[in-house]
Formats: structure tokens, sequence, C-alpha cells
């Protein structure tokens, strides 16, 4: 019976008609909730869809009303987080709605030490026009990190949190 439902929803999935996604995305969400006042903080990220099933995104900058800091390509959190990170999207249409899994691989490394996340979420968008679409997605749901600040450590982690926003399709 399990292997008659797996092989039901694979034919479903790829079978369902395909809503057209935008080539190219902007969004803007708000930062994961493990951070402090996250409520007024956001980031700006660009979305790039070579087919109807895959996206790449990337973060072009943050919004911070906490610090009055507002900047492209530059992230002045605080903490030791992803500066160069991109985002793999592996999409689940079926009219207006887009089911995703999320896939975001980063890395940065100095003179004497590194850092390699990789992390795991899920999320849906829902287009209420041809170019603009609202979303919520889980992020950071299992992590899996390696770094050497001083002393090295690997590990695999999770932080869940919620994040949701608004896409704006260019082409």
């Amino acid at each position: 019976m399990k292997k008659f439902a797996l092989l039901v929803l694979i034919l479903l999935v790829f079978t369902v008609p395909l809503y057209s996604r935008p080539k190219l995305e902007v969004s803007l969400s708000n930062v994961h909730p493990a951070f402090p006042e996250w409520y007024k903080r956001y980031n700006l990220s660009l979305t790039m869809n070579p087919s109807s099933r895959f996206g790449l995104r990337v973060r072009l900058g943050s919004l911070d009303f906490e610090y009055k800091d507002f900047s492209i390509n530059s992230y002045s959190y605080g903490y030791v987080y992803p500066y160069s990170s991109v985002d793999a999207l592996l999409y689940f249409t079926r009219n207006n709605v887009s089911l995703y899994s999320l896939l975001r691989l980063s890395a940065a490394c100095g003179s004497s030490a590194f850092f390699f996340y990789a992390s795991t979420g899920f999320g849906v968008d829902w287009y209420f026009s041809d170019r603009a679409a609202c979303f919520v997605e889980l992020q950071d749901f299992l992590i899996l990190y390696l770094y050497n600040f001083g002393g090295g450590a690997a590990g695999i982690d999770g932080n869940p949190g919620i994040v949701f926003g608004l896409k704006f399709g260019i082409y």
C-alpha cells in the first residue's frame, strides 16, 4: 500500500499542470526569529528560476530598522552568520500555489578561520496575481555545520524559524 501511495504521489507531482513562474523575482522577508528584534530586520533577495521546477536565490542586502542600517550586499547583524549563501529551491506547483523545498549552502573563510553551513527548509508561495506572491517558509529545519575558529567543530542541529514575506516577479 505504501508503494502504491508513493507512486500516486510521484505521478501527481510530475503530471499536474505547472503554473508559469517569473524568471526573476525580488523578495522581501523578515530575518530568522533567532535574531533579537527580528521583526525590525528584513532580507532583500533575488531569485532566478531557470525552469518551473528549479530556482536559485541569493541575498542582496538587508534593511535593519533597529540600527537604521540599509545596505546592499552587506550584513551587520553582529553574529557569525552566512555571508555568502545560495539557496537551491525545488518547486511543486499547482495552479497559483507552489510548495517548495529549500537547501541553503553557505561558506565563509578568513586568514585563520573557515565556516561551512547547510540547512534545509520548506515553504509555500501563493500567487495573488501573475507577478506577485506572498510566501511563508520554515527555515533551518535541519542544519549541518563545520567550522574552525581557533578550535574546530562539526555537527547536526536544528533551529526552525518561520519567515514570511512578499515576492515580485521582474521577468
